[in-house]
């Protein structure tokens, strides 16, 4: 079965001060998309490389946990969609120091490019058993804003794909053991709810012997809907890749210490 390595291998190449990137404190981490546009499978016979796309992808910045309030950090969040049009999502969300890395509150505008619709917001905020959602699209026929739509999920241990990339819990997943990590409910980009998930460790098929995999352990993350998603961190717990599916990755491009 395919692999992105395999598909994507040439885009996804790293230098090496990257693939082994420390992410200690304030930081602000950029991850770039990959996106096979076109693909042949000719089974190993003179195999066509794929036409693959670079597109903008997710930009965090993360504050450490204050020292009045350990139990939680701070994770501001830009996601670049390619759709039609540009989607872009800007969120504060702020997070838990859970082996979830929890979301506790958030604030999220999505804008569309060139959409006379305006903007879609969300206030969300988890009480530790329960997740309250309201949700507000852009603006109705006569200019006036969307009607808010709320939603409620239960949950005792949310989980969402921002803060996972910002801060993997790879030592916490190490220590306590992956078959008791289970979260009841996982937002993924933009904030879809994929209903549960649960953690497992080592590479699908032959990509842990793939010369991109070298020097990472592969994390991988099953929602009871979407794709499994792939987290392979480095030995400082950093995540280097991100892969959706043989056809999308994302793969880190900058680190940075922020002040």
């Amino acid at each position: 079965m395919w692999h992105a390595f395999d598909i994507i291998a040439n885009g996804l190449e790293l230098p090496p001060g990257l693939r082994n990137a420390h992410a200690d404190g304030a930081c602000r981490m950029v991850y770039t998309e990959r996106v096979v546009r076109w693909f042949k499978d000719k089974s190993g016979k003179g195999q066509w490389p794929a036409v693959v796309d670079e597109r903008p992808g997710i930009v965090l910045k993360r504050t450490p946990a204050p020292a009045d309030r350990p139990d939680e950090w701070s994770l501001s969040i830009e996601h670049t969609r390619q759709q039609s049009v540009p989607v872009t999502m800007r969120a504060e969300m702020t997070c838990a120091s859970n082996v979830w890395r929890s979301p506790r509150r958030w604030d999220v505008v999505q804008t569309v490019e060139k959409s006379t619709l305006g903007e879609t917001t969300e206030q969300g905020a988890w009480d530790g058993s329960e997740i309250n959602r309201q949700i507000r699209g852009g603006r109705g026929t006569r200019g006036k804003a969307g009607r808010a739509i709320e939603y409620k999920h239960k949950a005792q241990h949310p989980a969402s794909v921002y803060p996972l990339l910002a801060d993997f819990p790879a030592k916490e997943l190490q220590d306590s053991g992956l078959a008791e990590q289970r979260c009841d409910a996982l937002f993924t980009e933009a904030l879809q709810h994929m209903g549960e998930a649960a953690f497992a460790s080592g590479a699908p098929g032959n990509a842990g012997g793939h010369r991109l995999a070298d020097g990472l352990t592969c994390y991988r993350l099953t929602p009871s809907l979407g794709f499994p998603l792939e987290f392979w961190v480095n030995r400082h717990h950093v995540v280097v890749y991100l892969i959706e599916s043989a056809t999308r990755a994302w793969m880190l491009e900058s680190v940075e210490a922020l002040s």
